[in-house]
């Protein structure tokens, strides 16, 4: 009997692994997946990952990308000008001989007893390219003639060493009270052929004299003339005082009472002749 039983106990140990492996192979039955919640129409999207150093870009027309703007250009500053020198020359370059500068001094200095007001101003070099010597010349002459003599018949003979060039430049208050006419006559056509003959340090001092004996005649003429015309203006307000005194006085005179007329006899009064 031991030895059957024996034989049969591995058998039932086989039986029984063999069922728990067939139970453990069966599946589960599907569960039921539980619907997820849609998001509502207005809910806000998720913010980025805070994680990410990445700025959130805006996609409103409100807010369009601001390219960045070229740096605007610098407008360079104007040079300082020199001050008022206390006589009519300047002479920085050293082109002036010492007998020209005295010359001159005498000359311009005479001239302002007449109020015209002259000056010299030599500049060793503009600091410009050749080609805009010339504009340069002009426009510095002009900002000094308005600087120096800003109410006063004047001009500014201002010289540039480096390009030899030279510009005359008038005051405003000499083309106020001059005709351009006057002017260009007086100065411009003196000017035509010295510009054309000798050396630019040369003909300096001319030029210097020229336009002072110019301004000098034209302000004589204006003078002359001022005066002539108040002469004028007196002799007309005196003639026309005197004829509105006699206006006044036949006025009151024809304004008299005349003498009162006598009645005349009524005829019917008058006595009849004696016979």
């Amino acid at each position: 009997m031991l030895p059957t039983v024996s034989m049969k106990f591995p058998a039932l140990i086989a039986a029984f692994f063999t069922a728990a492996a067939l139970t453990a192979q069966e599946p589960t039955p599907p569960t039921t997946p539980v619907a997820e919640t849609a998001p509502a129409p207005a809910s806000v999207p998720d913010l980025p990952n805070p994680q990410l150093d990445v700025p959130p870009l805006s996609l409103t027309p409100q807010d369009p990308p601001n390219p960045t703007e070229p740096p605007k250009p610098t407008v360079p500053e104007e040079e300082p000008l020199l001050p008022v020198p206390a006589g009519p020359i300047l002479d920085q370059a050293g082109v002036l001989r010492p007998d020209a500068v005295a010359r001159l001094t005498a000359a311009l200095s005479a001239a302002r007893t007449q109020d015209v007001w002259v000056y010299v101003l030599t500049v060793p070099s503009l600091r410009v390219l050749p080609s805009k010597q010339k504009e340069k010349l002009e426009a510095l002459a002009k900002r000094y003639i308005d600087a120096w003599a800003p109410r006063t018949v004047g001009a500014i003979l201002l010289f540039d060493d480096e390009g030899g060039l030279m510009s005359l430049q008038t005051s405003k208050e000499a083309e106020d009270r001059f005709s351009a006419v006057a002017i260009q006559i007086g100065i411009e056509e003196r000017l035509v052929k010295l510009r054309t003959e000798g050396l630019a340090r040369e003909k300096l001092e001319q030029m210097a004299l020229i336009a002072t004996d110019a301004l000098g005649q034209l302000q004589s003429q204006y003078v002359a003339d001022s005066a002539r015309q108040r002469r004028t203006n007196l002799l007309m307000g005196g003639l026309a005082l005197i004829g509105v005194g006699l206006a006044l006085w036949s006025a009151l005179a024809g304004s008299k009472p005349s003498a009162p007329a006598t009645d005349a006899p009524d005829p019917e009064k008058i006595p009849p002749p004696a016979v």
